[in-house]
């Protein structure tokens, strides 16, 4: 008996649909979207951006457009509504639902569309899909996060909330674009001495509260109308510290990073700088000293210049280097070496060296009669970095 070709009996659809329901999941469900439409030969839907007739739109929640937020490592959450929706329909029964999983959040540095409705992949700085469903947010919202260092770099950013749509010719549903403006939390606190010599150096040491760890900070004087640059220096642990020569007079002084599209100053600091003339030490403090670090009678240098000038310094730092595996750590013995650093009439004495490009030494101290007290070198090659503390004396001429 001959067969004649016909409509598939309701059993034959049924099971069908079955097995396609089941082949769609996971990272396959986009690609196979698009194939349904044509398999089935059914009415594709226009090429729009938004939600399929009779479905919820997309709608970010917070942070209100053009909010502004404060960086930090905990990341920006932004909130939006995330219900199930129809991804594909073919309008005879048959329809593939989306929820949660199917959506993404993508962060960028400008609100430039692509071809496919979303941000433009060039400018996204950040990314996160699946979002999240925190407790504290009903059913049927979702929350993601701008995370790492764009987290933490003042500037504008912009926001976008997209799915996954079988039926949108670009296989996306979008949101509308929102931006937000990051402030960065940091904050600087300088601390200087209230005295210096002009043409003499002296030690700054900087508070850098939330500023990442490499950041340059500038220490600035006051010149006129304007500021003017002193000193710079970089930051460790969110501290830092630099050596300023000011000339004679009242002077005015700050430290200032910039941390993308901001500027944080700290606080105005007034140091008195004065001419030399009396010095505090006296011929009789040149010779040869001697003093211990790491142990060992390490630390090398001379008096001279009728006691206002250290030649020659040499002393042993114990540096700490991190190790291959994370969290640990080795010690490394360095030798830090200044060819020379002058005495101010008060006695004291600052200097700094880079004999190579990955070396940094300093050394910072009083000379009181026959006597170094308060003395501290530091020496840092590469990825290690140490400091020691040190008293010498004269051992003679």
């Amino acid at each position: 008996m001959a067969i004649r070709p016909g409509r598939p009996t309701a059993q034959l659809r049924r099971q069908a649909r079955a097995r396609i329901v089941a082949a769609v999941s996971g990272a396959l469900r986009k690609r196979l979207y698009l194939g349904l439409a044509v398999l089935f030969g059914a009415a594709v839907f226009s090429a729009t951006a938004s939600a399929l007739p009779g479905d919820p739109t997309i709608d970010p929640l917070s942070p209100a457009d053009g909010a502004t937020a404060t960086g930090g490592s905990a990341g920006i959450e932004v909130t939006f509504t995330c219900p199930v929706y129809r991804s594909i329909d073919l309008g005879t029964g048959f329809a593939v639902f989306g929820g949660v999983k199917d959506h993404g959040v993508q962060f960028a540095t400008g609100p430039e569309l692509g071809t496919d409705g979303r941000l433009r992949q060039d400018l996204v700085v950040g990314r996160q899909g699946p979002p999240s469903t925190p407790n504290t947010l009903p059913s049927g919202q979702c929350a993601a996060a701008l995370t790492g260092a764009p987290s933490s770099t003042p500037g504008t950013y912009y926001w976008q909330v997209w799915r996954l749509c079988g039926g949108c010719a670009t296989g996306y549903e979008v949101g509308p674009t929102r931006r937000f403006v990051v402030t960065s939390p940091a904050a600087l606190r300088l601390t200087a001495a209230k005295r210096a010599y002009a043409g003499y150096g002296f030690p700054t040491t900087i508070a850098a509260t939330g500023v990442p760890t490499g950041t340059t900070i500038q220490v600035q004087r006051r010149a006129g109308n304007g500021w003017t640059a002193a000193a710079s220096t970089s930051v460790v642990a969110e501290q830092a510290s630099a050596f300023v020569v000011l000339p004679r007079g009242v002077q005015r002084i700050r430290a200032v990073v910039t941390l993308g599209t901001e500027t944080i100053s700290s606080p105005e600091q007034s140091v008195t700088v004065l001419k030399p003339s009396v010095w505090t030490t006296t011929p009789a403090a040149a010779g040869r000293y001697r003093g211990s670090s790491t142990g060992t009678e390490s630390i090398r240098f001379l008096v001279a210049g009728n006691g206002r000038e250290i030649r020659n310094f040499s002393g042993f730092v114990s540096m700490t280097c991190p190790g291959i595996t994370p969290g640990q750590f080795t010690i490394q013995i360095g030798t830090a070496l200044i060819r020379r650093a002058r005495i101010a009439p008060d006695g004291s004495f600052v200097a700094v060296a880079s004999p190579a490009t990955n070396t940094a030494i300093e050394l910072r101290g009083r000379l009181v009669g026959r006597r170094v007290q308060k003395a501290v070198v530091s020496l840092s090659v590469g990825t290690c970095t140490g400091q020691q503390s040190f008293r010498a004396r004269r051992i003679g001429r």
